[in-house]
């Protein structure tokens, strides 16, 4: 993550032009935008969280029963800038702000919504790499990771539905920056839980959580609230 996702993005931004309707502010075609922007912070942001509660709380009980008097040094500091920030800035750019609004204007919206995220989880085949030896076939290193693969499919699907709903470059990326912080869900965080009414809660504050959402999830994303005049889905 550096200055070649930087490179990508701006090349990105320049060949998306090309697809751009006339008369059309080439800034507002990527979702970069002033009207509606409040909401578009505020809105899908809150979504994503009651989607999340569940793991929110799972990962604060875990951070004051394991991680209470431990420091943070440097090294973790500059690793959550680039994965809360940098990553989420560059990647929203790429595969939302350019790849989809280029194919939303090919393509039906939920289509894309689809197929577009098929490409954000190839791009994220390297992390299997990471953790994986290279005497290891691809078939096992697939089938360790592939669990992570669906689920980052899944949130293409659910960040490209915000992007194309509201039609923001921020909205894409506060929710995305916030599924970063909190990770994967591990089931032996769950696990480590001593007390047994924190894992009772935390069960309980999922359910609610994607009950709320499932009840949000349209209202709350309404394009007139973001002046969404572009994509309709």
């Amino acid at each position: 993550m550096g200055a070649g996702s930087l490179f990508a993005s701006i090349i990105s931004a320049v060949v998306a032009q090309l697809w751009r309707p006339k008369n059309m502010d080439p800034f507002e075609y990527l979702g970069l935008r002033l009207q509606g922007l409040l909401p578009a912070f505020m809105l899908p942001l809150l979504l994503t969280t009651l989607f999340c509660l569940g793991p929110i709380s799972l990962l604060l009980f875990n951070y004051f029963q394991i991680s209470s008097h431990s420091q943070i040094v440097s090294s973790e500091f500059f690793i959550v800038l680039r994965n809360v920030l940098l990553a989420p800035l560059c990647e929203e750019m790429v595969f939302r702000c350019c790849m989809v609004s280029v194919a939303a204007s090919c393509f039906q919206p939920f289509s894309v919504v689809l197929l577009m995220p098929i490409y954000f989880a190839a791009a994220h085949l390297h992390h299997a790499l990471d953790k994986t030896d290279f005497v290891c076939g691809w078939r096992q290193i697939l089938r360790v990771h592939c669990d992570r693969l669906i689920i980052t499919y899944l949130f293409g699907v659910y960040n490209t539905f915000i992007y194309l709903r509201t039609h923001h470059f921020i909205s894409a990326f506060v929710c995305h920056a916030l599924c970063n912080f909190i990770g994967f869900p591990e089931p032996e965080m769950y696990y480590s839980l001593k007390a047994r009414w924190k894992r009772s809660l935390v069960l309980y504050l999922t359910f609610i959580g994607i009950l709320l959402w499932m009840m949000s999830l349209y209202p709350l994303t309404n394009p007139t609230l973001y002046g969404n005049k572009l994509f309709v889905l």
